[in-house]
């Protein structure tokens, strides 16, 4: 298996929704599935507000899995890995999850000078169009 698009390192708020979106192609096709360091089993395990979604395509050979986090919580920091493999091989990709409590969202425009997650318009479009990393 071969990476195209790998999950990106999110910021949220606490509440929010977060979709984070991995793709990849490999012949015969691969498996996917989500994992988050630390915990044991592949997502969404026992969590109720954790989705994990995966389809084929746009080509033949091709996975696009979506792990999303409905009113994501502080306990949901962490690394996330999205693991594809076949007979041949497997691939891992990594994605950091940070979350912003309420108290210091006033904050949250410098956290690492890497995302102002009071403006998402932007990340939640390019979801839309593919995997990626968002939150709404």
């Amino acid at each position: 298996p071969a990476l195209l698009t790998a999950p990106q390192e999110t910021v949220a708020l606490v509440g929010q929704r977060v979709i984070l979106g991995c793709e990849v192609t490999a012949q015969p096709l691969a498996e996917l599935e989500w994992r988050k360091e630390g915990t044991e089993g592949a997502l969404p395990g026992k969590s109720s507000h954790i989705i994990v979604q995966t389809r084929g395509g746009p080509h033949r050979t091709q996975v696009t899995g979506w792990l999303q986090i409905h009113q994501v919580r502080e306990e949901d920091v962490g690394l996330y890995m999205c693991h594809a493999w076949n007979a041949f091989g497997e691939v891992t990709a990594l994605a950091r999850l940070k979350v912003i409590s309420p108290a210091d969202s006033a904050q949250a425009p410098e956290v690492n000078g890497e995302l102002d997650v009071t403006d998402d318009e932007d990340a939640y479009e390019q979801s839309r169009e593919g995997p990626s990393g968002s939150h709404e």
